[in-house]
């Protein structure tokens, strides 16, 4: 097919092109025209590439090396504003259904999620000294990071923050049993056992890729035929859940994770809409029931 499509002329990729030249002992540019394809920098990219940028040069100015911040001057695009993406009860029974199913430590790594709305690497970077199995309180103060460079690595969390929060006691016994799962993998593997102290782990000990949970989840999905399933989704459902049962901004930060309470607003500025429109309904009416008394 891919020949095919060079003899009559249509784009194929470099690679394919390449190993066509290799084939025939031809040199590349001797008979395909090579085109770059370029794909313009999306505005999320560039206010990122902003971001970095003016945090720089105000370092600079502040040390006297550059004379104003350029950058500051600038106007950068407008990221469109999405909606976050969070599941209806109806939803979440259906996964929870088919989490039974589940191997323990995918079933309790979900749940963990569900339960905190934690980001995918903090939970991948638990540590068991992090987690108190009597009371229930964990402590939220790393997480796992993958860049192709550096590979899997430990690091802070997204804020730098370090947070506390009290767990379900349906993750609390997942928890147990996937420990106790854990010390049998590391009778079975004895010696060639990594030991790191992470909860979750690569049988043999060694710290698993976070991007590892969206491959999971993926596939998890299309087994169960339910719709497409992305970890931070589960986070925008514990943030949305915390909102309508009457959290306050500030707490529901600090659960979360974010850095200002007005970053939560900003996020989920339409739940809070309508949980104060909810407020506003029942005010009126117990103020129309003591107008009757």
């Amino acid at each position: 097919m891919t020949i095919t499509a060079a003899v009559r002329g249509q784009p194929i990729w470099i690679s394919s092109a390449e190993a066509i030249c290799e084939a025939l002992e031809y040199d590349l540019h001797d008979i395909f025209t090579v085109e770059e394809v370029k794909v313009p920098l999306s505005a999320k990219t560039v206010l990122e590439y902003h971001r970095l940028i003016s945090t720089i040069l105000h370092q600079a100015e502040k040390e006297m090396l550059v004379q104003f911040n350029v950058a500051a001057r600038a106007t950068p695009p407008k990221a469109p504003k999405t909606k976050p993406q969070y599941y209806q009860h109806e939803e979440m029974d259906l996964i929870l259904d088919a989490l039974e199913q589940a191997p323990l430590k995918w079933k309790t790594i979900t749940y963990l999620m569900i339960d905190t709305g934690c980001r995918r690497g903090e939970v991948m970077g638990l540590k068991w000294d992090s987690i108190n199995l009597t009371t229930g309180l964990v402590m939220i103060d790393n997480a796992l990071l993958y860049t192709k460079s550096k590979g899997t690595y430990s690091g802070p969390t997204k804020t730098d923050r370090v947070r506390a929060l009290m767990l379900a006691p349906q993750c609390m016994d997942l928890l147990k049993k996937w420990q106790e799962e854990q010390n049998r993998l590391k009778e079975l593997y004895g010696d060639k056992w990594t030991e790191n102290g992470y909860v979750f782990t690569r049988d043999d000990g060694n710290l698993m890729n976070p991007d590892s949970i969206t491959d999971w989840l993926n596939n998890f999905s299309e087994k169960h035929h339910l719709p497409h399933i992305h970890p931070h989704a589960f986070r925008h459902t514990a943030a949305s859940m915390m909102i309508a049962n009457g959290v306050d901004l500030v707490n529901a930060a600090a659960e979360l994770g974010h850095a200002t309470a007005s970053t939560t607003l900003n996020i989920y500025a339409h739940q809070v809409a309508r949980a104060r429109a909810e407020a506003s309904v029942i005010r009126a009416g117990a103020f129309a029931v003591l107008r009757q008394a």
